[in-house]
């Protein structure tokens, strides 16, 4: 509590008895606070939770980090080509996966094998796009697709970080999914579970981007 005061804070609790839990939770909101103005370290092991401390030195260079998801079957990818030509990195959850079940020799013929393994390795996977952008300043991940995703990578980068959610209307998803895939959209497709999981990363994004424009006017809404 001395330590508290030392450092600069004020207030009641200063001179009246309090918890330990109470100055727990203080110290806590304290050093919440410098992690979201990105004025702190995250000291540890990234096979761990890192641990969060202030730094009152810190030179924090600027960075942006954009998480993209979207509804069946929307173009996302023009808005992410759109960042890339503004010299913006992107890496992939897909790519991540591919690693992932090659690593863990996972057989490809087991649909329910696969999805098993990527929903119980989600924070693995996360680790390994995280150690490829660690270093990066202005960076896209596409592909998120869990609310896992949007936690790690919000705990990672704070107000760094934006969650993009890209959504088409009913008729042009619909008429995307039948040019890639020469048939219709199926019941199971519509009820997949991880569909279901895209929809709740709706409620977390920064921006709600409508895609149902023709690429130039798309290009000119503002995504940033």
């Amino acid at each position: 509590k001395k330590g508290l005061g030392i450092f600069g804070l004020k207030g009641d609790f200063l001179k009246k008895e309090i918890s330990h839990d109470e100055i727990d939770a203080i110290t806590i909101a304290i050093i919440g606070i410098f992690f979201l103005s990105g004025d702190y370290e995250a000291i540890g092991d990234l096979r761990e939770n890192l641990m969060i401390i202030p730094n009152l030195h810190s030179k924090k260079t600027p960075k942006k980090v954009y998480g993209f998801c979207s509804s069946m079957a929307s173009s996302k990818t023009k808005a992410i080509n759109y960042l890339e030509a503004m010299g913006y990195e992107c890496v992939r959850y897909s790519s991540a996966v591919e690693q992932l079940l090659k690593n863990k020799k996972i057989n490809n013929e087991n649909p329910q094998e696969i999805r098993m393994n990527i929903n119980e390795s989600r924070y693995e996977l996360s680790r390994m796009i995280y150690s490829q952008i660690a270093d990066k300043n202005k960076v896209v991940i596409d592909d998120l697709t869990h609310l896992e995703d949007y936690t790690f990578f919000f705990e990672m980068y704070g107000f760094d970080f934006e969650l993009i959610f890209v959504e088409s209307s009913a008729k042009n998803s619909k008429k995307r999914y039948v040019a890639k895939h020469t048939s219709d959209i199926s019941k199971d497709t519509i009820e997949d579970p991880t569909e279901k999981n895209i929809k709740l990363l709706k409620n977390k994004a920064t921006k709600v981007v409508q895609d149902d424009s023709t690429i130039v006017d798309f290009k000119t809404k503002e995504l940033i």
